[in-house]
C-alpha cells in the first residue's frame, strides 16, 4: 500500500537469537550443577543481565537480507545485556531439514530460536537434547512470561508436554499482552476477509447479510438486477481463489468451526466434516453453485484472474486480505466496501467465527549445550513485554544503526520517522536488515500498540483505511470469535496411534468430496452422505476423534 506512513503490525518483538554456547560433554549431574552455579550470576531484574560478558550460541533461520551479527537490534541488545552470540543461520527454506539433522546428531547450538520446532520434535527430544524450562520460569528468570502464565492458565497448558515439562516457548498473540496489567484483545483475521461491493449494495438498497438466507438474497439480486448497470447479466455474485479463505465465512454459519477436530463448550470432540451442520453447509454451497451465484472458476482461477473480474466491475462479493487488493481501488475508496459479518442459519442460531487461540509452540528452546539457561531465558523474556515487542519490531533508532529517527511533528508530538532515502512503501526491506523478527516467528507476545513510522510533518496516527478495518474487525469479528481447538501436545503413544498419514488422508478425502458435492459432480443424497461417512470411518475417523479427545482431556486437566 502506497501511503506516507507504514503501519508495522506484524512482527512485534525482539527477534532474538542466540544465547547459549557449546559446552564440553559431561555427566548429567555435573552439567546440572554447573547450570545451577551459573544461574547465580544472572540478575533477575534490570540490565545488564550478567556482569561478566557471556558468549552463547544459537540456531536460527537466516532471513537472507542481513547477517544476524550485523543487525542493529541484536548488536544494541547485546551491549545492554552483556550477552553476545555465535550464530548458525541456515536459509529459511532449509531450516526444517537442517534442524532435524542437528537434533538427530546432537551437533546443535545452545539456543534454538524462531525455527518452528514441531510438537513431535519437542516430544522426541524433550528431556534429552532439549532441557526443561519451567523451573527457571518459576524461579523468576522470566518475570514477563511468568506473569502471562499466571494470568492465562491455558497458555501454560498449551506449552506443557504430556510428561509435565515445558521444552519450548511460544509466540503469543496480542490478546496475551499484559500492558499496564490490562486485557485489551484485538480481534484477528487469519484467512483474510469476505468483502461486498459497496456500490452494488447501495444501488440495490441491500444490507450486509446477517443470515445465510439473507446472503442468498443479496447474491441473487447481484446476479439478476444488473448492479453494474451495463445491461448484461455478467455479474459474478461470489468469488474466491479456492475455498480456504471463503470456507469459514459460510461453514461457521452452520455451526461448524473446523473441517477437522473441534471441541464444544462441554469438552466433547467431534470431526467437523462428519456433522449435520457440515452437510447443511455443503447443500447451501451447492445451491449457490448450481444457481450461478458462486463463481464457476472458484476451484481453478488465479488471483490475477479474480482481480481482472473486479477490474471489469463484475464482482459482487469476494475474498482477499483487504478489499482493494482485489478491487484495484484506492484505500480511501475501499472504505465504502464493507466486510462481511459472521452469519447464522436455521441449524445454528448464534453467530460464530472460528479463531485460533493465538498460541504457537516451538518458537524457542534450549539444548544441553547451553551453558547458562537462566541467562538465556532472562534475555528472551524481554520479548514477552510490550516494550520488548515493539523494540524487536523496528529495532533501535538511527543513532544505533536503525532505519528511523525521532522527530517532532506539527502538533508537537514526538514521532518515529523513516530515515531520508527510505521509501515508506518499501520500508520492510530496511526493517529486515536491522531485526531478525522478519519472515520468522520468534518467541514473543505481540505488541498492543504497533508503532507507526510517519513522515516528519505527519502525526503518528493510523490512516483512514486502517481505522476502518480495525473498526470492522472489532465490531463484527470480535463478538463472534470462537476457538475451535486449543494448541496442545500429543504424547508419543497418541502420535503412534494416529500414524504418520491418518490426519492427511482424512483431510485430503474431505476436501476432495467437498469440491464434488459443491459442484454437483457427486449429488449429495442420503446414500452418498452415508457412503462418504463410511469412507471416513474406513480411513480411521473414529480412532482419530478418540485420540484427539484423550489429548484434549490431558490438556484440559493440566495443572
Amino acid at each position: 500500500m502506497k501511503t506516507n506512513k507504514v503501519i508495522l503490525v506484524g512482527a512485534t518483538i525482539l527477534a532474538t537469537l542466540s544465547l547459549c554456547a557449546c559446552g564440553n560433554s559431561s555427566t548429567a549431574s555435573d552439567h546440572l550443577n554447573q547450570l545451577t552455579k551459573n544461574a547465580k550470576d544472572v540478575s533477575k531484574t534490570g540490565l545488564p543481565i550478567v556482569k561478566n560478558k557471556l558468549n552463547l550460541s544459537m540456531f536460527a533461520p537466516g532471513s537472507g537480507t542481513s547477517d544476524y551479527s550485523k543487525m542493529a537490534f541484536l548488536k544494541d541488545y547485546s551491549q545492554q545485556t552483556n550477552i553476545s552470540f555465535k550464530y548458525t543461520t541456515p536459509p529459511s527454506a532449509d531450516i526444517a531439514t537442517k534442524l532435524n539433522l542437528a537434533l538427530a546428531s546432537g551437533d546443535i547450538p545452545g539456543v534454538i530460536f524462531a525455527s518452528a520446532l514441531s510438537n513431535a520434535q519437542a516430544i522426541q527430544y524433550g528431556g534429552s537434547t532439549l532441557i526443561p524450562l519451567e523451573k527457571y520460569i518459576d524461579a523468576g528468570y522470566m518475570p514477563n512470561l511468568k506473569k502471562i502464565l499466571a494470568h492465562y492458565p491455558d497458555v501454560r497448558k498449551s506449552i506443557t508436554t504430556p510428561d509435565g515439562h515445558i521444552y519450548t516457548l511460544p509466540a503469543l498473540g496480542n490478546e496475551y499482552n499484559l500492558q499496564d496489567s490490562k486485557f485489551a484483545k484485538q480481534p484477528q483475521l487469519y484467512e483474510g476477509s469476505l468483502w461486498f461491493n459497496g456500490a452494488w449494495l447501495k444501488k440495490l438498497n441491500l444490507q450486509v447479510p446477517k443470515t445465510t438466507d439473507q446472503l442468498y438474497t443479496v447474491l441473487y439480486d447481484f446476479k439478476t438486477k444488473d448492479p453494474n448497470g451495463n445491461g448484461k447479466q455478467d455479474e459474478i455474485p461470489l468469488s474466491s481463489t479456492g475455498l480456504p479463505s471463503l470456507r469459514n465465512w459460510i461453514m461457521n454459519a452452520f455451526g461448524v468451526m473446523a473441517q477437522e477436530q473441534q471441541v464444544n463448550q462441554k469438552g466433547k470432540v467431534t470431526y467437523g466434516a462428519t456433522t449435520n451442520g457440515y452437510r447443511q453447509y455443503l447443500l447451501f454451497m451447492n445451491k449457490l453453485y448450481s444457481n450461478g451465484l458462486l463463481d464457476k472458476q472458484i476451484f481453478s482461477q488465479s488471483d490475477d484472474q479474480k482481480k481482472a473480474k473486479a477490474a471489469a466491475n463484475t464482482l459482487g462479493t469476494y475474498t482477499d486480505w483487504f478489499s482493494y487488493f482485489t478491487s484495484g481501488k484506492t484505500p480511501q475508496q475501499a472504505i465504502l466496501d464493507p466486510m462481511a459479518a459472521p452469519m447464522t442459519s436455521d441449524p445454528s442460531k448464534k453467530a460464530a467465527f472460528a479463531a485460533t487461540d493465538g498460541i504457537t509452540n516451538g518458537a524457542f528452546a534450549l539444548t544441553t549445550k547451553c551453558i547458562n539457561p537462566a541467562a538465556a531465558l532472562r534475555w528472551v523474556d524481554y520479548f514477552y513485554s510490550n516494550a520488548g515487542s515493539q523494540a524487536l519490531n523496528i529495532g533501535p533508532d538511527q543513532s544505533k544503526g536503525g532505519y528511523w529517527h525521532w522527530a517532532t511533528n506539527k502538533k508537537g508530538e514526538k514521532v518515529h520517522v523513516l530515515n531520508k532515502g527510505i521509501d515508506p512503501a518499501n520500508s520492510e526491506q530496511a526493517r529486515s536488515a536491522v531485526t531478525p523478527d522478519y519472515g520468522t516467528q520468534p518467541p514473543k507476545v505481540n505488541a498492543q500498540t504497533p508503532l507507526v513510522l510517519a513522515n516528519e510533518n505527519d502525526p503518528e496516527q493510523p490512516d483512514a483505511f486502517s481505522t476502518f478495518i480495525n473498526q470492522e474487525v472489532a465490531s463484527k469479528i470480535g463478538p463472534a470469535e470462537v476457538v475451535a481447538w486449543p494448541t496442545l501436545y500429543m504424547s508419543k503413544t497418541q502420535q503412534n496411534e494416529l500414524g504418520s498419514t491418518m490426519q492427511t488422508d482424512l483431510l485430503t478425502y474431505v476436501q476432495q468430496m467437498e469440491a464434488k458435492f459443491i459442484t454437483g459432480q457427486t449429488k449429495l443424497t442420503a446414500a452418498t452422505w452415508k457412503s462418504y461417512l463410511n469412507t471416513l470411518k474406513g480411513i480411521g475417523v473414529d480412532k482419530y476423534v478418540a485420540v484427539q479427545q484423550k489429548a484434549y482431556d490431558t490438556w484440559k486437566n493440566t495443572k
